[in-house]
């Protein structure tokens, strides 16, 4: 006999000192609440065997030798320049849900992110300009740096009544946006570039966007 079968049984059941005026209303209550009751701790047992499972399998993920979800994929191909006698790399790389331009110096643990932390990463116009600044045990000057998203050509910044252009490049994995810096060697170890600007091919000026440099 199932629950339904009992439950049924427990309406239509005619104890000994049943009165004549209907069924009993009380004990066809208790009899559906035992049922109801027994239901739910069938269910709360086949949530917990849920759960049990679940946590079984998180911990078998962590196990030695299990595989593991993959991580973030490797950095995408590197921009390289050379900077006197040294050389600085610029990377793509993420950061949360988006992505910033990582700048590696010559000595170790010599590094510098930029990103936009202000609206969408790529919103036509500059992101990320970090300035120049002396970092590292040599002091070495990092280059004004960052990027622009959109098809930028060149790219110009002006200084004590003179405009200096940038060195582009486009990395690979993300032929939307412009890597732009400006070399130490050609501008100084600590420029201060101003009135960033941005052109394309045919010599059209393009949107600015964030274009003040920050510290990165």
């Amino acid at each position: 006999m199932n629950d339904l079968d009992a439950f049924r049984a427990a309406l239509h059941a005619e104890p000994p000192d049943l009165s004549p005026d209907g069924p009993d209303l009380a004990h066809i209550m208790r009899t559906g609440g035992r049922i109801r009751r027994r239901r739910r701790a069938l269910a709360g047992a086949g949530a917990a065997l849920a759960v049990a499972a679940v946590l079984a399998g998180g911990m078998q993920l962590q196990q030695p030798g299990a595989s593991s979800p993959a991580g973030p994929g490797p950095a995408a191909p590197s921009v390289s320049t050379t900077i006197g006698s040294g050389g600085w790399r610029f990377e793509v790389r993420p950061v949360d849900s988006e992505f910033g331009v990582l700048a590696i110096g010559p000595e170790e643990g010599q590094a510098v992110m930029a990103n936009e932390v202000e609206g969408s990463a790529t919103a036509p116009g500059f992101h990320g300009v970090s300035i120049s600044m002396l970092t590292g045990e040599k002091q070495t000057p990092t280059p004004l740096f960052g990027y622009y998203a959109g098809p930028a050509d060149r790219i110009t910044a002006t200084a004590g009544g003179r405009v200096y252009a940038a060195r582009i490049a486009t990395p690979a994995a993300r032929p939307d946006i412009r890597i732009f810096w400006f070399d130490p060697a050609e501008v100084g170890p600590t420029f201060r570039g101003k009135n960033l600007t941005a052109y394309d091919v045919a010599g059209n000026r393009l949107p600015d966007g964030n274009n003040t440099p920050g510290a990165g």
